[in-house]
């Protein structure tokens, strides 16, 4: 297999291909356009895949714009900067620039320079002489409409046309990116799209090298390698080899900057490596549980060294030694720390009561304050330093109900997507493994941040009982990770026939099936076949719906009695906005009540109510079996006989539906699970299977289910 990796070094050989002048140019100082002027000692290089191209023809070496893309955190900023520094070459930072549109570029530029430099800036460009780099794609693409984005990239367009070098390079999250590549593709631009790959084991060392900067590490340079060593090697799933990422092996993680400035500051404040590696060897810890025990250790050594050394010999006076031990295990624990660590980031103290001494607990809350702003979670400027300390903080929080409101403030305020989120939950929630009805979104949208093209983590959240007095619902909730047979993701959330749960900006690879109200309120919903939703309501509030093509003739189908448009924050109606390639049949709404523009197009005239009720009912059952499956690695559709017999075979007709199946050989079993046998249901039913979602009862589906 060819070798699909590209070194920076090559990347910046390609941008400077043709001789690239420095930028010299006198520009206003705004906060979206600079230039870094000086270099990152610490930095270190980072591999990337090239991913495939979708025209004939499409290539790095004749690529005149390139596209990096990256799940959050994962060194972005890094790379601009260090780009921008090496090729002399400005930065455009969309996140600190107002609402791109039409001419947002060239604007920015003539507003910026002087005309003649302008001009010149203009030309250099078009020569293959000058770059641009524009970063953050995936935020100016929120800031915006859609339309204002397209013509953003229109702009971008022109200026590419006919260039004979890489007048641009555009970084983003991986979605946005994704779809920047699509748009400028059907434009006839030459794109290329890289993907910033994981730390290789080795650079994930040299990373940790140049973060430690302790006198330890000098004089035990042994000790210190040793436990460097036995850490970056313990978290093997975090980082990949150069065999790999050719052969496109998708692990479960990144090799991710903030862990290895966790690992970092382990070593900065741990000098005693000898001890710290024994005690890493006696809890024998790996992956993801080695990074949360790298955290507590953390958390644990500021209690220790800090607060009980320092601050609680100077407020116990003369209390009794058993209130002195007490105080000792009660004060600064890991959960008071991640909650006044929250509450700093809205300016707000966290006053608890730790001992039930009133005098010691008030002196405690008073003087802690200022030994907080030294804590190793924080940056200097008071902001929690990086996301994998952000994320546990979230994580170890969200279990505990005093603590909800400030959490989904922060999640709803300050927070940015993360997948290390969904991995420090996974291994942090309770062993009955509820999880909010509110962080559902939050958590799905993290476990995909990992998503790459043609390879996407889907979500499934059902019902499993529902209390008929109450209208209490329990539900099962999974996630399926990309390239990841195991269904190792499973939770339950409970809720009620009243509540609402709201999802986040993208809508896709999801299934829902619930009695309650599903609301579309984010700024922007970015909606990618395949989806399906089926619940009581729908209430859509969103600024924007953004339909996208997707791939595989899926669609997108809400299912619901009532589907109800809104206004938004903004105080505006949702605009439709489809991508060009999009087919009208690709989104379906199922409802009974009447659609006005622009939603009524897609309005489906489901044949549900002809058939007689207790076609409907075995039809319901028939059509929930064969949505519960998905995609093996072998390409066959598949899903565990245990959770399909659980689910669905826990009722007299869910048993004989799938019994009917099994006869028909629509489905078969082999060994654990259940797979389709597609040819079979078209002959059988004379559907495919991404028609089932439609809720269309044909002549062969009402004989084979009446025979039930």
């Amino acid at each position: 297999m060819s070798d699909n990796t590209i070194s920076l070094y090559k990347l910046r050989s390609k941008i400077s291909k043709n001789g690239l002048d420095p930028f010299n140019y006198q520009i206003d100082q705004i906060e979206s356009l600079k230039l870094t002027k000086k270099t990152n000692p610490k930095y270190v290089e980072p591999i990337f895949s090239l991913q495939a191209s979708s025209i004939e023809g499409g290539s790095f070496d004749n690529a005149t714009i390139i596209l990096i893309s990256a799940a959050g955190a994962t060194g972005k900023t890094s790379l601009t900067e260090h780009l921008s520094f090496e090729l002399k070459a400005p930065i455009f930072d969309l996140s600190k620039h107002d609402p791109v549109a039409s001419n947002s570029l060239t604007g920015l530029l003539f507003n910026s320079m002087d005309l003649p430099d302008f001009t010149d800036y203009s030309a250099k460009l078009k020569a293959g002489k000058s770059t641009m780099i524009i970063d953050a794609l995936d935020e100016g693409f929120l800031k915006t409409t859609v339309d204002g984005f397209y013509a953003f990239l229109d702009n971008i367009a022109r200026m590419s046309t006919e260039a004979k070098g890489v007048p641009f390079v555009l970084l983003g999250r991986t979605n946005i990116v994704e779809l920047v590549t699509l748009y400028l593709e059907a434009k006839n631009i030459k794109v290329a799209l890289l993907q910033i790959e994981p730390f290789t084991v080795d650079a994930a060392k040299s990373f940790v090298d140049k973060h430690v900067d302790s006198e330890s590490k000098t004089r035990f340079e042994d000790q210190y390698i040793a436990v460097r060593d036995y850490i970056v090697d313990a978290i093997e799933g975090f980082f990949k080899n150069q065999s790999e990422i050719n052969h496109k092996q998708y692990l479960q993680f990144i090799g991710y900057a903030p862990v290895l400035l966790a690992i970092s500051t382990l070593l900065n404040d741990n000098g005693n490596y000898h001890a710290l590696l024994e005690n890493l060897k006696l809890n024998n810890r790996r992956n993801i549980q080695l990074v949360i025990d790298i955290i507590e250790r953390i958390l644990k050594r500021d209690k220790e060294e800090k607060i009980v050394k320092l601050l609680l010999p100077s407020l116990i006076g003369d209390r009794d030694e058993p209130f002195v031990e007490s105080a000792k295990i009660n004060i600064y624990t890991i959960e008071e720390q991640c909650a006044r660590l929250l509450c700093s980031q809205f300016g707000e103290d966290f006053n608890p009561s730790v001992t039930g001494d009133i005098y010691f607990d008030l002196e405690y809350n008073k003087q802690i304050k200022s030994w907080l702003k030294e804590h190793p979670f924080l940056s200097n400027n008071g902001k929690i330093q990086n996301v994998v300390f952000e994320s546990y903080i979230i994580a170890k929080l969200i279990k505990k109900e005093e603590y909800k409101d400030c959490v989904f403030r922060y999640l709803q305020s300050l927070y940015r997507n993360a997948y290390m989120l969904f991995y420090i939950f996974d291994e942090l929630v309770s062993t009955n493994r509820i999880v909010d009805k509110d962080f559902v979104s939050y958590l799905f949208d993290s476990l995909k941040a990992l998503d790459k093209k043609g390879h996407y983590s889907t979500m499934e959240l059902v019902m499993q009982s529902i209390d008929e007095n109450t209208g209490d619902i329990e539900c099962d909730l999974n996630f399926f990770k990309a390239d990841n047979d195991n269904e190792d993701c499973c939770y339950t959330v409970k809720t009620n026939i009243n509540d609402t749960i709201s999802l986040g900006s993208e809508i896709s690879n999801m299934t829902i099936d619930l009695p309650l109200t599903i609301k579309l309120s984010s700024n922007k919903a970015d909606c990618i076949p395949p989806a399906y939703i089926k619940c009581d309501t729908i209430r859509c509030s969103a600024c924007e719906i953004l339909l996208n093509s997707g791939s595989d003739n899926n669609s997108i189908i809400f299912e619901c009695k009532n589907f109800v448009v809104e206004c938004s924050e903004k105080d505006t109606l949702p605009m439709l906005t489809s991508q060009r390639n999009f087919s009208k049949e690709q989104f379906k709404i199922i409802c009974n009540n009447s659609l006005t523009y622009p939603f009524v197009q897609y309005l489906f005239d489901a044949s549900l109510q002809k058939a007689p009720v207790d076609i409907i009912e075995k039809y319901h059952k028939m059509r929930r079996i064969f949505l519960m499956f998905r995609s093996h690695s072998k390409g066959d559709l598949a899903r565990y006989k245990e959770k399909i017999d659980n689910r669905i075979g826990n009722s007299y007709i869910g048993k004989s539906v799938i019994a009917a199946l099994l006869s028909a050989e629509i489905i078969y079993s082999r060994d654990i699970m259940y797979f389709v046998n597609t040819e079979k249901m078209a002959s059988e039913l004379g559907v495919k299977y991404n028609d089932i979602r439609s809720s269309v009862i044909n002549d062969k589906i009402q004989s084979f289910l009446s025979k039930i």
